[in-house]
């Protein structure tokens, strides 16, 4: 529940939700970083994406992997088109495009994403900030830094630090001070506000607080290290969690002690439904359970009752093949049920203009794990009352910190290993770059300057029509698909093609303009510049919207009147009709300082009903594209969503053409033998060649000749 209190939290939801400026939030361990993130994605208005560096942050974060989200590539990214000889797998801004293979649906949600979150920003690696920056700069067709899209990075920097392996760094510190997010090129393009939470939910204990803040900005005292050692025992406390550095000793623990129960074991395995990787489990995909075996809960309760919590302890006191129950340490039982984790991807709505989340898979099991032992790695962002820690081999800076900070108190932390002060590691640039923070008094005053900015961004982002020169170029992909193609459909989506690239291109410059004098808002001189531009633009894409397509679209609608069957023609066009009077409206509906800045003429745009959206289709010439990419058809209907007999057809017109050899796609052994079968059929069909041929043979690669024969046969 978010804390009406909390100023700074306030502060950082104000500028996500009403300023474009990208904004790094961060805070020591149990200061509600989780609870911002969930309070922005069910109240924001803007279009969303949520991302995490790994599979587990992003099933519990409610997003996506960032490597799934952007298709980023393995290895490194260098910026520029830098090269180097090395065994690492080397990508570079010339190379990134011709592996990138973005489907449609991919597109059109980076096209339509106006705020981006990605949890966990600690573990991100600068050069990987980089490439998803490139790629949203070339989607998205802006030179802002990340296409204009707002960013919110959440984490803490004293925490889980981003790998790098000692090959890929010899490379990467060529270009990169280091291997922070920080450290990425567009960081120093636009740097974001720093807003550090400072109210701290988890410890009360001021003591147990100060240590803790020392340890996290390694500037631990001699009565630090005293007090650490206070907290040394050898003996087990029960109920106590194990915090460990390696996974190894994690799961003996874990192992040993479910063994030396004498209960009878069940196990439970995970219902697994669609698309989930392995990587991404929560928990074990079987879970072995015994009556008296120590579990944490790994997911809040869903429930009205909310009963437990993300690192909740319990212990099992009955299971069987159909039931678990559970006992909080303060005596409460009650019987578990199964929760359900879902995959999902994004995905763009055109009808309610809004990025909608895409259900791929789910995971269903028990919330819980067996938790004697966990590593300091998995806890993370859990809740302890009690643990028992074993960080005497810690080997990654902030792992002590993130090991320590688990506990709620000073009395329920228990060391089984000394801590030495040389184990306390916290990067000397992180403490730089964590001072760049922000008062509530700057804050403040920052705010209205940017909500002013965001503003005029927001205008200038009312100039973008690539929607219809899309909807242009699908068209005229259908128009020259169909059987019998209407000479005059042709003509015109050549033309309104052509004129729809001229005006990307126009409005491409004058968001550019737009964009540039909103940034300047100090003078009231500034303010009349921004005025007449806005204006003047908004007149002229009225005009030409209105004599460049909507009346050529409408004539040729008016043409089908006396004609019977052309039911799928006039809905196409009417269905461009209606984009372009959208596009037409959306001009009119521009405020600048509460005066609209257009009012439109009267009967201009004739009324164009809503439409049912047209039947799912696609454009042969994207799947031409895709093909001389190297993409095989299976790759080409699986990125754009289509089934293969479409991408089939798509192709077979280029066969019959000539543009595509036929030797791409049949083999010369089946070429042959599918040629000889239709020579020897009287009045051959598909369907009676592919009985004669067998199951060896496909209707696409029947369909392939076929077209090729025909092309041989108008040579």
């Amino acid at each position: 529940m978010r804390d009406t209190a909390n100023t700074l939290f306030t502060l950082a939801a104000d500028f996500i939700q009403h300023t474009s400026r990208s904004v790094f939030l961060t805070g020591k361990a149990g200061t509600g970083k989780t609870t911002f993130l969930r309070h922005i994605a069910s109240t924001t208005k803007k279009s969303l994406a949520i991302a995490a560096p790994t599979g587990v942050a992003a099933i519990n974060a409610g997003g996506m992997t960032l490597h799934s989200l952007f298709q980023l590539p393995f290895g490194v990214y260098l910026p520029g088109y830098h090269t180097a000889n090395t065994s690492v797998q080397i990508t570079n801004r010339n190379n990134l495009f011709k592996n990138l293979h973005l489907s449609k649906t991919k597109r059109e949600v980076l096209q339509e994403m106006e705020l981006l979150i990605i949890d966990e920003i600690s573990m991100v690696r600068c050069d990987m900030l980089d490439a998803v920056d490139t790629i949203l700069k070339v989607v998205r067709r802006s030179q802002q830094p990340f296409g204009g899209v707002q960013l919110l990075f959440i984490g803490d920097l004293y925490q889980l630090s981003p790998v790098a392996k000692p090959d890929e760094w010899a490379i990467l510190q060529e270009h990169y001070e280091s291997p922070f997010f920080f450290h990425a090129k567009v960081m120093e393009e636009a740097k974001p506000l720093n807003i550090e939470l400072t109210k701290i939910y988890r410890q009360n204990e001021q003591t147990f607080i100060d240590l803790l803040n020392n340890i996290r900005q390694g500037k631990v005292t001699n009565d630090d290290l005293s007090l650490l050692d206070s907290r040394l025992q050898n003996q087990k406390i029960e109920g106590a969690i194990t915090l460990t550095t390696h996974n190894q000793k994690a799961d003996s623990i874990n192992e040993y002690e479910l063994s030396n129960l004498e209960a009878q074991a069940y196990r439970f395995k995970a219902i697994i439904t669609g698309e989930f990787s392995d990587r991404s489990y929560p928990t074990d995909e079987v879970l072995v359970l015994k009556k008296g075996a120590r579990i944490m809960f790994i997911k809040n309760d869903s429930g009205e009752e909310r009963r437990y919590y993300n690192g909740k302890m319990a212990t099992i006191t009955f299971v069987d093949e159909d039931a678990v129950e559970v006992q909080f340490d303060d005596g409460f039982t009650f019987d578990l049920t199964k929760e359900t984790w879902r995959n999902i991807r994004y995905k763009y709505q055109a009808e309610a203009d809004e990025i909608d989340e895409e259900e791929l898979g789910t995971f269903t099991q028990y919330p819980i794990r067996l938790a004697w032992a966990i590593t300091i790695h998995k806890s993370q962002g859990l809740t302890f009352e009690k643990a028992m820690i074993d960080a005497g081999n810690s080997f990654a800076p902030g792992q002590v910190y993130v090991a320590l900070s688990r506990c709620t108190s000073l009395d329920g932390l228990i060391l089984q290993t000394p801590i030495a002060s040389k184990q306390i590691m916290t990067d000397p640039q992180v403490i730089r770059y964590s001072n760049n923070l922000k008062t509530v008094t700057e804050l403040n005053e920052l705010l209205e300057t940017e909500k002013a900015i965001h503003t005029k961004l927001q205008i200038a982002r009312s100039f973008t029509f690539s929607k219809i020169k899309d909807a242009i170029s699908e068209w005229a992909a259908a128009v020259g698909e169909q059987k019998s193609p209407d000479i005059n459909a042709i003509d015109l989506s050549g033309k309104l093609m052509a004129k729809a690239i001229n005006l990307d291109e126009l409005a491409l410059k004058t968001r550019a303009w737009l964009e540039r004098k909103s940034e300047n808002v100090s003078s009231v001189e500034a303010e009349q510049v921004f005025e007449q531009g806005l204006k003047k633009s908004i007149e002229h894409f009225y005009e030409l919207l209105h004599n460049d397509f909507y009346l050529p679209l409408l004539s040729h609608e008016e043409s089908f009147r006396a004609k019977k069957k052309v039911k799928q023609k006039v809905q196409e066009v009417q269905q461009l009709l209606s984009i372009v009077r959208s596009h037409a409206q959306r001009l009119c509906g521009i405020f600048l300082e509460d005066e609209i800045m257009f009012n439109g003429k009267p009967d201009y745009y004739k009324t164009v009903a809503p439409l049912k959206p047209l039947a799912k289709g696609g454009s042969a010439i994207e799947s031409r594209i895709l093909f001389d990419k190297g993409m095989s058809l299976e790759e080409i209907a699986e990125s754009r969503g289509l089934v293969l007999s479409t991408i089939q057809g798509h192709i077979a017109q280029y066969v019959k053409t000539g543009a595509i050899a036929i030797d791409r796609l049949v083999s010369a052994e089946k070429l042959a033998v599918i040629e000889k079968t239709f020579k020897e059929t009287d009045e051959p069909t598909f369907s009676s060649i592919k009985e004669k041929l067998g199951d060896d043979y496909t209707y696409g690669e029947i369909r392939m000749v076929f077209n090729h024969l025909e092309y041989l046969n108008k040579a």
